[in-house]
């Protein structure tokens, strides 16, 4: 636990802001250098990474706001808590679907690019979510079990919970919801960078992180206890993430079918071109009756 990463004389950065912006630059690098490394570059800039932030910030204050029922001004206060992931996933995607749309760029083929580095940048963030004390565990006998000082969230959930006393030194041991999280996102990076050396194909990165996070994320969201279950014991983020996993698997679906039907191979700069089955003309044999 740690708010203040460090301070500069009286400016002091926080845990949680500092790793999100370092997220940002991290994330957005990755996609660069990805970008140059390709036999074709597309023609983007850094400027993408501004437009993607401002998308991922709206969506995750909106989301905030229409889930915990605030005024709709609300959206434009970014100060303390209220940003809520999927919110800013959407956000992000659609901004950066249109910054492609913008420059020229295929949009499946630019959320590719942007797949690891949602991932490995969620990652780092949330470093800072355990750090800031924020989106935490429930409690938990486990070897790596953490816990946390008083005036922090966790704390204060379990005097409100009775778990512990208010003059308790520190809370009851909880799970590392944070790091769960952080490991499970470079874990689904590093598999999107492998599987796109083996197959590059159209949305497979963008469609393999979606997946991957949505199984993940359901799993791992029981071991919260900050979120609230308002449907048979499942949170918001869980309903969710079901509802990602039915669309991208139905995605996949749809793709294995059309490949049947018409098979595709990826040309030299990773474009999928599809290849028409055509029967050789039969040759015609004289009646012999």
């Amino acid at each position: 636990m740690r708010r203040t990463l460090f301070s500069v004389g009286s400016l002091e950065f926080h845990s949680y802001t500092t790793l999100l912006c370092l997220s940002l630059v991290v994330g957005g690098a990755l996609v660069i250098y990805r970008n140059h490394r390709r036999k074709a570059p597309y023609p983007i800039s850094p400027l993408f990474g501004i437009w993607i932030t401002l998308g991922s910030l709206f969506g995750a204050r909106v989301f905030y706001v229409v889930q915990f029922g605030e005024p709709p001004y609300a959206v434009l206060q970014l100060s303390g808590a209220g940003l809520v992931f999927y919110g800013g996933l959407a956000g992000g995607i659609a901004s950066a679907s249109l910054y492609a749309a913008i420059v020229g760029v295929p949009v499946l083929r630019f959320l590719d690019l942007l797949a690891p580095s949602l991932a490995l940048g969620e990652a780092i963030t949330r470093v800072g979510c355990l750090l800031n004390g924020c989106c935490w565990g429930k409690p938990c006998a486990l070897p790596w079990a953490v816990s946390f000082p008083p005036n922090t969230f966790p704390f204060f959930q379990q005097v409100h919970d009775g778990i512990i006393y208010s003059s308790a030194e520190h809370s009851v041991p909880i799970h590392a919801f944070q790091l769960y999280m952080a490991a499970m996102l470079i874990g689904v990076s590093i598999v999107i960078l492998i599987l796109e050396r083996r197959r590059n194909e159209s949305g497979g990165a963008v469609r393999t992180y979606l997946l991957l996070y949505g199984i993940g994320r359901f799993f791992l969201e029981p071991f919260r206890a900050d979120s609230a279950r308002p449907w048979i014991g499942m949170s918001v983020s869980q309903i969710i993430s079901l509802a990602v996993m039915l669309v991208v698997s139905g995605w996949i679906f749809v793709r294995i079918i059309g490949k049947r039907e018409n098979p595709m191979y990826m040309d030299k700069h990773g474009a999928s071109i599809t290849v028409l089955n055509k029967r050789a003309p039969e040759r015609v044999v004289g009646d012999r009756t």
